[in-house]
């Protein structure tokens, strides 16, 4: 997988710990994702409170959800996370043009830069093992 990315606020520092649960992707009998469970889910980790919860994830079934399917989801996620807790979007791509799609969705659902985890701008931010999350709250 390419594109590995963090938003993060441009003006502030953020130590990364605690409790960052990795989302299940629920689907439905016809193989569709059931957008209620996964909304329900969200609501659920961010009731909890966890300090932050994860979708897609970089293995799991993000192979098999389709790339209309993770933009229209991470929206679902986030929407019902309702800014009570961060949430990370996973922006990792099969190819690079794929990953930047991804960056560019989750940059304009927050209108942050995408980062990488040594806070440099775009520069080199698709190469290496970097994270592989956009926080888009």
């Amino acid at each position: 997988m390419i594109g590995h990315v963090l938003l993060a606020a441009q003006t502030t520092a953020k130590t990364w710990e605690g409790i960052f649960v990795i989302m299940q992707t629920p689907f439905l009998d016809t193989l569709e994702i059931d957008e209620g469970s996964l909304a329900g889910e969200s609501d659920f980790l961010a009731r909890c409170p966890v300090h932050g919860m994860v979708w897609p994830a970089g293995a799991g079934e993000t192979n098999s959800i389709s790339h209309r399917e993770r933009l229209r989801f991470s929206e679902t996620v986030v929407k019902a996370a309702k800014g009570r807790t961060t949430v990370l979007i996973g922006v990792h791509g099969v190819n690079k043009f794929e990953a930047m799609e991804y960056a560019r969705h989750a940059e304009k659902r927050k209108g942050r830069r995408p980062r990488h985890q040594t806070g440099q701008k775009y520069a080199g931010y698709l190469s290496g093992r970097q994270l592989r999350f956009a926080r888009v709250h």
